[in-house]
């Protein structure tokens, strides 16, 4: 009952307030009594004592004071009905619950009522003017608990829900110490790619914050992620097949990353401050601070939060390429830059129960990033003609220097309206209006010297060359929805449906001036890029879930997506290209559980899924990343659809095996290479490459106990992927068919030990296998982290230092191979490895359980 208790504390903020609406007797609208411990008989302090429905949600909730006493009061509408139970927790004592419809005493004037025949304790119940007296209630020591250790709640790290797994992050060292990305990439399944892409079991996903899509993807999303605090995040849930009620966007499901809120009246929070440094290939210095405010009313709950973020990384690579028809060409380059950003991240909300029905909401979310990157050194490349031969020479040596700089702003805001119009059917409509725009403004310049030019390339007539460029990316977005569901078939099932509208609106600006080495000054316009892209997506979908019996639920679903495209390419020439899409697809979902045993859990679903083109997928324009390298996207970027299938097993909350399949046509989800074999220069493109499928299987441990004071938390997975080109882009890539598939196991590991004076240390660290993306190889990687936590002030006060990728084995190297023979290859050293302390402060009313001493060892915090 405690799991309950704890994993509900965070829909308070949604739910308190709101009226149950239900037939019954003996109606009231304050209970009150005291609690005391069973063996002393001394008073206890900061037990929560929730009232919840029969579906298991709380409705309102109090914290006993000093003496033992609590006033818990009941917000008009409010019944006593059979279902409805007050629950008594703290961690350290057994659960207390008791039945309203047994504990009303019927008449509401002064009635009496032993509860002897519910308990070994007698517990008296009196009703005087709409107030309820219960006597003590006595709490007993939980022997369960381990002993000598001292814990502050009982939330285990990973639950698994019937559609989702979810992460309980406050437990980790590295949500103390670390962004909201390492928060991500300690989440089972999860990794992230070079290009900044998160990915669960493989697959690319849609992040959503607190219900609702972040609106980022690739660079952008990392940005903000990691300037975010990991410890203003209160759980990640992970989605791999999310419901017909959920966007159909996201071949590889959804991350939803749920903040921080609080549920006790009153002013509460945290603030936390992080430093620390990358020290691996070079030092970079990082630091941040966080501050999570919630102030409390009986009909009010307002929360903000504020997180600014100084950090930066290092990377340096050395990159070797082979082509030439005719005669092989060799190049090879070194390369070093040094990146640094400045964000700051706000959110501003606020919950106003209008009525006892009516609850009306606004969040707005407002960050602001900047970033400066420029090369340590002159990069060096040189290139090599009649490669592999006796007569193998110098052709060329550029050096070269980089630099680039950016700003971007965004914001959103959030209007909602939940309307409950019966809470005996849990009759329930929420409308949601937003509003998302971003404005990404950067500049750069390149500039490639000939420091030694051969004969035979000064024949050629090759020149030094650069530019300067400027950029600017504009995102308006509009969206509403509105979604019904109600309880039927007698409070056993659930019905669900509801509609949306979006409309994005992104403009795309790009002008480039050639270098003129001579004057050493910027020349004329030489390339223009107005790129603007419009997207209208209107969807319905119906939902509908049933309990069968104590064993066997179901839930089938199924969602339509009409969607509008139209897309604008202006060049330099002021030639134009029109492009326009429209299609209609539907979505259906399936889910089905079996429940032999409390201890054991199956569940079966599958989706059909849409990925459609990122904005910056569908910009046309050549954007070079260096010298002989550059990215493009496509207008005629058509979406991918996906079929995504798995099976569950849940066995005593702490072991679960699972297996899945995914098979994605129109893959887009990597860059394909197009390499020039005449000039070495290689183009990354977006386009529809071919088919993808992907097998899976993971088995995970989760806080497993191994002594009363080490516990284990683990997850492997083995996956098996298969891509099929699609014969005309072979062709165009290598010459002839392409398919490739690898094989690849992904293992995480977590454990912590529990110390004597509050201490607690933590080992953490994954191991990938070497893998194929298309036609990519990714070659193995791995990371070992270390963790010293200190707990202090009763559980206020947390000190926490983190070291992060000990080994310095944790970059990615790539590689590509045409007929057995490397055509392209690159290592990378990057700032992985590092070390961070950090400390964070609660204050007020919280909402979690006081830490409470049972024995010699003094802290065990499971939040």
């Amino acid at each position: 009952m405690k799991k309950i208790v704890a994993g509900l504390v965070s829909l308070f903020i949604f739910v308190a307030g709101v009226a149950f609406s239900m037939p019954g007797t003996g109606d009231f609208h304050c209970v009150k009594g005291s609690v005391a411990d069973a063996v002393t008989g001394q008073p206890v302090e900061f037990v929560t004592v929730a009232l919840m429905d029969r579906d298991g949600r709380v409705s309102v909730g109090a914290i006993t004071d000093s003496s033992g006493v609590y006033c818990m009061r009941i917000p008009e509408g409010v019944s006593t009905v059979a279902g409805c139970r007050i629950v008594f927790s703290l961690v350290g004592y057994e659960d207390r619950s008791f039945s309203l419809a047994d504990l009303n005493p019927g008449d509401g004037n002064g009635s009496h009522r032993d509860m002897s025949r519910m308990s070994e304790d007698t517990i008296h119940v009196s009703s005087v003017g709409g107030v309820m007296e219960l006597g003590p209630v006595y709490l007993k020591e939980d022997a369960k608990m381990l002993s000598g250790a001292r814990v502050s709640a009982d939330r285990p790290l990973i639950e698994h829900k019937f559609d989702r797994l979810v992460l309980n992050v406050s437990e980790l060292a590295v949500a103390q110490t670390g962004d909201a990305l390492d928060v991500l990439k300690s989440s089972p399944g999860v990794t992230v790619d070079t290009d900044g892409n998160i990915k669960l079991n493989g697959s690319i996903v849609a992040v959503w914050i607190d219900g609702r899509p972040s609106n980022m993807s690739g660079s952008d999303l990392e940005v903000w992620l990691k300037g975010s605090d990991g410890s203003s995040i209160d759980k990640v849930e992970l989605m791999a097949n999310p419901s017909a009620k959920y966007d159909a966007e996201g071949s590889g499901g959804i991350i939803n990353i749920k903040t921080r809120r609080g549920f006790l009246k009153g002013l509460s929070g945290t603030v936390g401050m992080r430093l620390g440094m990358k020290y691996a290939p070079g030092i970079v210095p990082e630091a941040s601070l966080s501050a999570n405010i919630m102030y409390r009313t009986d009909r009010t709950s307002t929360y903000f939060q504020y997180t600014p973020s100084y950090g930066g990384s290092l990377f340096e690579a050395d990159q070797v390429k082979l082509y030439g028809d005719d005669r092989p060409m060799w190049e090879e380059s070194t390369a070093s830059t040094r990146s640094t950003w400045l964000t700051h991240n706000i959110s501003l909300g606020n919950d106003w129960n209008v009525t006892d029905k009516d609850i009306l909401g606004v969040i707005f979310r407002f960050s602001a990033s900047s970033s400066q990157g420029r090369d340590v050194f002159p990069y060096t490349l040189n290139n090599y003609i009649d490669s592999g031969t006796t007569s193998e020479s110098l052709y060329s040596t550029i050096s070269g220097q980089d630099s680039s700089s950016g700003r971007n702003p965004s914001w959103s805001l959030n209007l909602n309206y939940t309307r409950t119009f019966d809470k005996a059917s849990d009759r329930e409509l929420t409308l949601n209006a937003d509003y998302y725009r971003t404005d990404n403004r950067s500049s750069g310049s390149q500039r490639n010297e000939y420091v030694y030019i051969s004969d035979e390339a000064a024949a050629d007539g090759i020149a030094s060359y650069g530019f300067d460029e400027d950029k600017r990316n504009v995102l308006d977005l509009w969206s509403f929805k509105a979604d019904y569901s109600q309880s039927v078939f007698g409070g056993t099932g659930r019905f669900e449906a509801g509609v949306k509208a979006a409309y994005s609106s992104t403009k795309n600006q790009f002008a480039r001036y050639d270098f003129d080495f001579v004057t050493m000054d910027a020349g004329s316009l030489s390339e223009r890029n107005d790129f603007r892209y419009d997207e209208q997506v209107y969807a319905a979908y119906v939902n509908l879930a049933k309990k069968f019996s104590e064993k066997w639920s179901a839930q089938a679903g199924v969602r339509g997506e009409y969607t509008i495209q139209d897309g604008n390419w202006l060049m330099a020439s002021a030639a134009s290209t029109r492009s326009h899409k429209d299609y209609f697809d539907f979505f259906p979902s399936l889910y089905l559980s079996y429940a032999p045993s409390p201890k054991a859990v199956l569940s079966a679903s599958w989706s059909y899924r849409i990925s459609r083109p990122k904005y910056w997928q569908l910009n046309p324009f050549k954007e070079y990343v260096t010298a002989t390298s550059y990215t493009q996207g496509d207008m005629e970027l058509e979406p991918s659809y996906s079929h995504n299938a798995s099976l569950t097993a849940v066995l005593f909350s702490r072991f679960s095996v699972s297996a899945g399949y995914n098979r994605t046509d129109k893959f887009s989800g990597i860059q394909t290479p197009l390499l020039d074999r005449s000039t070495g220069v290689m183009g990354l493109i977006y386009t529809n490459a071919g088919l993808n499928q992907t097998a899976y299987a993971t088995v995970s441990l989760s806080e497993l106990p191994l002594t009363k004071w080490w516990n284990l938390t683990a997850n492997l997975t083995w996956s098996c992927n298969r891509f099929d080109a699609y014969e005309e882009l072979a062709e165009q890539v290598y010459g002839q068919p392409y398919s490739n598939v690898t094989n690849s196991l992904y293992a995480s590991m977590s454990t912590t030990f529990f110390l004597p004076k509050n201490f607690k240390i933590g080992v953490d660290g994954w191991l990938s296998t070497p893998q194929s993306q298309g036609y990519i190889n990714v070659k193995s990687m791995a990371r070992l982290n270390f963790s010293l936590t200190k707990t202090l002030w009763d559980g206020r006060g947390i000190l926490a230092l983190y070291f992060y990728d000990v080994l310095n084995t944790g970059d990615c190297d790539i590689s590509m191979e045409n007929n057995g023979t490397m055509t392209y290859s690159i290592v990378q050293r990057q700032s992985q490895s590092g070390v961070t302390v950090g400390f964070t402060w609660r204050f007020g009313k919280s909402g979690q359980q006081r830490s409470r001493n049972v024995g010699t060892l003094e802290e065990e915090s499971r939040l």
